[in-house]
């Protein structure tokens, strides 16, 4: 790697060290139905400070709170928020949470401007509710933000890359096959559940640990728990998606931070590695799990040829 492009990263670790995670401030990206019902909720549980994002402006949650039409107001009420004003931290939401009026705001961009956003503070929580990996997409924006050319990218693959491919089926294989619901070897994805192919999980579920209650299975182990037993073997990072509520989970501000830091010291521990070197080393993996789902995603560091 370029010792310019090292320094680079390590300027990045720093700026995310110094960030702050604002306690009750709820970043939801996108505004469509699951960002629509995640509003309903924080109204429902007295959450103090909700900003909706949506690259839609007349995305569905944009009439579900105030919309900023000025890049300055977001930025002035975002540098606002403070550790005293919105102190309720490190504890689900629905368990000793002081209820209060609820803040709610959209503001229209596109949310690979989210680094960017993160600028003004790490929310205590990230809520996903758009069809992409948000947060492969987070951690990619972020490492390529200023660069000259995407130093992360998404793995995508044909049946003529065979060490990719061998790479990406050897993970698939460290999973047991019930809970792999789907593998998109030209995306780089693998889809995980404990839903079987006609069972749809109900929008009241609460995904309880080791017993499906809905169908009637055994869960010997959290798909969260599975993901993180093969990063022990492979670069890999995990974020845990928190239950918040029947049907709503949140990534918490927290682990992002420590996911970004960590993910982009690896990037240049991979330094004194030449490119065509520990191609394993170079695919890194990013998952996103629950109790009963999850998706996971490759990465690619580098122009491996």
């Amino acid at each position: 790697m370029d010792p310019d492009l090292s320094r680079q990263i390590d300027l990045k670790i720093d700026r995310v060290n110094a960030l702050s995670i604002i306690s009750g401030y709820y970043l939801v990206i996108g505004g469509g139905k699951i960002g629509s019902k995640f509003v309903e909720y924080a109204e429902d549980h007295g959450l103090p400070f909700v900003l909706v994002i949506d690259i839609d402006c007349k995305a569905p949650a944009s009439k579900l709170g105030k919309v900023f039409e000025d890049r300055k107001d977001l930025a002035d009420i975002l540098d606002s928020l403070n550790t005293d004003t919105y102190l309720r931290a490190s504890s689900p939401p629905e368990e000793n949470r002081t209820v209060q009026n609820t803040e709610i705001y959209f503001f229209c961009m596109d949310s690979k401007d989210i680094p960017s956003l993160l600028g003004y503070g790490i929310p205590e929580y990230i809520i996903p509710a758009v069809p992409s990996h948000a947060a492969v997409d987070i951690i990619a924006d972020f490492v390529n933000l200023d660069m000259d050319a995407d130093l992360i990218r998404e793995v995508s693959m044909d049946k003529a890359d065979r060490d990719r491919l061998d790479v990406f089926q050897s993970i698939v294989s460290e999973f047991p096959e019930n809970i792999v619901a789907g593998t998109f070897p030209e995306h780089g994805a693998i889809f995980l559940s404990y839903a079987r192919p006609g069972e749809l999980c109900p929008d009241n579920c609460r995904g309880q640990e080791n017993y499906c209650y809905n169908f009637k299975g055994e869960k010997p182990k959290t798909i969260t728990s599975y993901a993180r037993e093969i990063k022990q073997g492979r670069p890999g990072w995990v974020f845990e998606s928190r239950q918040m509520g029947p049907g709503i989970g949140g990534i918490q501000g927290r682990d992002l931070k420590d996911n970004l830091i960590s993910f982009m010291k690896y990037v240049n521990q991979l330094e004194c590695l030449p490119l065509d070197a520990d191609l394993e080393n170079r695919l890194p993996f990013i998952a996103t799990t629950c109790n009963c789902h999850g998706i996971l995603n490759l990465l690619q560091i580098g122009d491996i040829s």
